[in-house]
């Protein structure tokens, strides 16, 4: 019996000393599995499994370095692409989205023609079936402009020169142009097409570069519930000149995606903005940290997830 209960206080000994490493491990690998790249994230927190399909929309915040390029798939399959990267990448661009599956594009909409933006524009429009481009009525001295210039005359796609407020719709979604609301500017990052795609009860912002003076505009004219949206793609890649607390206040995103490249030579995104993405609550995504990241609505959610393997 003494025995018996000697080996019994040495497992107990061995268990009070032991235990808490036990469960540290058992929670840390719990905890991995849950955190993985292919876990979906709900908006609230919950973790949850959705897989992209009919009824979903789907936006891609593509990694592709320094620059802007994200993909939406209407519930209904159509494909829309919101700028096009820098020129240097623009063949990783198409390799991507091949692998995407995209085969034509309903619209193109390129925000404004700095070549981190319209770099690859030309090859979007000459290796698929673009429709409808829609850009500024603007342009810039730059070998990327004159080629996308060459590539819409080469295809003959329908070009729109959008005015604030013109509705498009898309496969069971819709978007609506906040801006350009001048008819010229001298910073061309004013001149960037702005709008809000919807579906249902969900909503996101895309900037372009738009900046203080872009915002102040479209502040003038919308509304909060014309501005209120889950997910803002940060305008100007994270820039001190965009983001102003007024414009942030009034959309109130959830979700902040900032698309930059890792190291870039321009400091983005700035501490002065994230600081601000921060008063607001906003989870701040960032190309350069988690590679490409993708959203998924089903008309009352949005839903998130992030490579995690972010390079460029």
């Amino acid at each position: 019996m003494a025995s018996r209960d000697r080996r019994k206080k040495k497992l107990l000994s061995y268990l009070g000393r032991f235990l808490p490493i036990i469960l540290t491990l058992i929670f840390g690998a719990v905890y991995a599995v849950i955190r993985q790249p292919g876990g979906w994230k709900a908006a609230g927190g919950n973790e949850t499994a959705l897989p992209r399909g009919s009824g979903m929309l789907t936006v891609d915040f593509i990694d592709i370095g320094q620059g802007d390029a994200a993909l939406i798939e209407a519930p209904d399959g159509q494909f829309m692409i919101i700028d096009a990267g820098p020129p240097e990448v623009s063949d990783d661009l198409i390799e991507w989205l091949n692998a995407r599956g995209v085969e034509k594009i309903r619209y193109a909409v390129f925000t404004h023609p700095h070549a981190d933006h319209i770099g690859g524009a030309d090859e979007v429009l000459l290796n698929f079936g673009v429709e409808t481009v829609i850009m500024p009525e603007t342009e810039f001295d730059i070998p990327s402009y004159y080629r996308l210039g060459r590539a819409i005359s080469l295809t003959g796609c329908e070009t729109v020169f959008p005015r604030s407020g013109d509705s498009f719709e898309l496969g069971g979604a819709s978007f609506r142009i906040l801006a350009p609301n001048s008819a010229s500017s001298e910073n061309l990052n004013d001149m960037s097409v702005v709008l809000r795609l919807e579906y249902k009860n969900t909503s996101l912002i895309f900037t372009g570069d738009a900046e203080e003076q872009s915002e102040n505009e479209i502040l003038d004219i919308y509304g909060i519930s014309d501005l209120k949206s889950d997910v803002l793609k940060v305008g100007h890649h994270g820039s001190s000149t965009s983001s102003t607390v007024r414009f942030l206040q009034a959309v109130m995103p959830e979700y902040a995606v900032i698309s930059c490249g890792r190291d870039n030579d321009f400091g983005h995104p700035h501490a002065v903005t994230l600081r601000k993405l921060e008063d607001i609550g906003a989870a701040v995504l960032r190309t350069d940290m988690l590679g490409t990241i993708t959203f998924v609505s089903d008309g009352d959610r949005i839903y998130y997830i992030a490579n995690e393997t972010g390079s460029r």
